[in-house]
């Protein structure tokens, strides 16, 4: 059990610290929890309740089931972030957390096919709350997935 705690901590600690920048202190404070809570959760030391990870993700401005689906892998998530922080893509949270859900079991999926789907789901006109691939963006993912699988 202690994996998920751990998974579920570690995805909370990414979007807390990495797209809002606030800090354990600043977060606590939201959430009307102690910062050693706070601690704890990202730790994957102590369990946390389904109503506060809802708390939580209201707060983050994302849905409960990314905190629960956890983080691509590494390099993933190091070419989402910088498609993020890249001023000239204006990602919006929304969009970010799709790019996030996106995943190949533990593949590597590379910025440039991030980037395909990013320009994809901005012109399929997607609602981004409710996103499931169709046509074209089936079809993207599936090249990916093939090539990741290589």
């Amino acid at each position: 059990m202690r994996r998920i705690e751990r998974l579920v901590g570690k995805t909370i600690q990414f979007w807390r610290k990495n797209i809002f920048g606030l800090t354990g202190e600043e977060f606590a404070e939201k959430l009307g929890v102690s910062k050693g809570y706070i601690s704890k959760v990202e730790s994957g030391y102590t369990g946390i309740s389904l109503s506060k990870i809802e708390q939580i993700a209201k707060i983050l401005k994302i849905s409960p089931l990314t905190i629960l689906s956890g983080l691509p892998v590494k390099e993933s998530l190091d070419a989402i972030l910088r498609i993020y922080r890249n001023p000239k893509y204006e990602v919006t949270i929304k969009e970010l957390e799709t790019l996030v859900n996106i995943r190949f079991r533990d593949k590597v999926i590379k910025e440039e096919h991030y980037l395909q789907i990013l320009k994809m789901l901005r012109s399929s006109n997607s609602n981004l709350n409710s996103y499931r691939p169709k046509n074209e963006i089936d079809i993207l993912l599936l090249d990916i997935e093939e090539e990741v699988n290589q």
